[in-house]
């Protein structure tokens, strides 16, 4: 891992012209990348229509969080994976 990382504008554009969700996985970036460690969505000004999170990288804690813009079937079937 050396510090890249990715166009998520140019990404959430891309899944928004296609009537697509963008999900964004940002265990390296919580509580380290952007303002306060928000994480490479909110230092990239984007804001995904679902995020996970994981606690174990930053901050030394076991668990997760997946936040979403609303209420996605989706959100049901991912919490036993998270």
């Amino acid at each position: 891992m050396d510090g890249d990382s990715a166009p998520l504008a140019a990404i959430h554009a891309a899944a928004q012209a296609a009537g697509a969700l963008l999900l964004v996985d940002d265990a390296h970036g919580v509580g380290v990348v952007g303002d306060e460690g928000r994480g490479s969505c909110a230092a990239q000004a984007v804001r995904p229509e679902l995020l996970v999170v994981t606690f174990g990288k930053a901050f030394g804690v076991s668990g997760a969080r997946c936040y979403a813009t609303k209420q996605w079937p989706i959100i049901c079937c991912s919490l036993p994976v998270i």
